[in-house]
């Protein structure tokens, strides 16, 4: 008998059954849009609001600093597109550098957004940025700079 082993948790990993659970139960009880006034809208903020502070707590943060997204391609826009804007908004060059390795979404939102030159630094065969490259690459400063700490 050949038994399966799931070792794919850089896309995607099985929930807890607590959090299957808790899922389960406000997706059932509690299914209003938690930015309106009426009842039900208030118990799903009220579960919202602690889901968030849950998070932020796990993590050392607070939880206005949380943001839910449906995934991770979401994320990266997210992260990308702010984290660019924010930058240039504290008066940095607008110039996104990111390794040449990084996922899709990281580098598809950073191509996408209009007005910023986006420098793709090189790395070896081994997946290892060229520090040169990236020296150069910061020499005249960034809005955002994106390198991932691990490739599958």
């Amino acid at each position: 008998m050949v038994r399966e082993v799931y070792l794919d948790h850089a896309s995607t990993t099985p929930p807890l059954p607590e959090a299957l659970g808790a899922m389960s139960r406000v997706a059932r009880d509690v299914f209003a849009d938690p930015s309106r006034l009426y009842g039900g809208a208030r118990v799903a903020r009220i579960e919202l609001d602690a889901a968030r502070a849950a998070v932020a707590h796990a993590i050392g943060g607070r939880p206005e600093e949380i943001v839910f997204t449906s995934g991770g391609t979401e994320s990266c826009n997210l992260a990308i597109v702010a984290g660019a804007r924010a930058g240039v908004a504290a008066r940095k060059p607008a110039r996104i550098v990111v390794s040449a390795v990084e996922h899709t979404a990281v580098l598809e939102a950073a191509r996408s957004l209009g007005g910023f030159e986006v420098v793709e630094v090189p790395v070896d065969a081994a997946g290892i940025v060229d520090l040169e490259a990236l020296r150069a690459a910061l020499s005249e400063g960034a809005a955002l700079v994106s390198i991932q700490h691990a490739n599958q």
